[in-house]
């Protein structure tokens, strides 16, 4: 059930470059994300549903945080970058996560332990 902020990786540094770019940004604490939150459960959701599969999620009881560590939702605060750069995400959540998977299927090769044996 917590919740975070996604932001697309190409929003992200999108965001770097409009602050480096923005001469009102010195000196300022900015934050860069997307001002929505999601949780675990919805993005294998949307994964469950980009794939047109079902699955189950195991987990493992000593890898679960304890009770009362968890913070249940960090979201950015983006109103400031908007207003110094006129910067905004333009990737949505489900889009990003679809370009990420069709990343991931075009270079699975990268994401193998046999290419670390070689």
């Amino acid at each position: 059930t917590p919740k975070r902020d996604f932001t697309y990786v190409k929003d992200t540094a999108e965001g770097f470059i409009k602050i480096a770019e923005t001469d009102n940004s010195n000196g300022e604490i900015i934050n860069i994300g997307s001002g929505k939150a999601y949780s675990i459960a919805d993005v294998i959701g949307n994964v469950k549903e980009i794939l047109g599969k079902d699955f189950e999620i195991e987990t493992e009881k000593e890898k679960i945080r304890p009770e009362e560590s968890e913070v249940m939702l960090l979201l950015c605060e983006n109103a400031k970058i908007k207003k110094l750069s006129g910067w905004e995400p333009k990737t949505d959540f489900r889009s990003g996560l679809i370009e990420t998977m069709d990343y991931i299927q075009k270079n699975l090769y990268e994401y193998s332990l046999e290419k670390d044996l070689k």
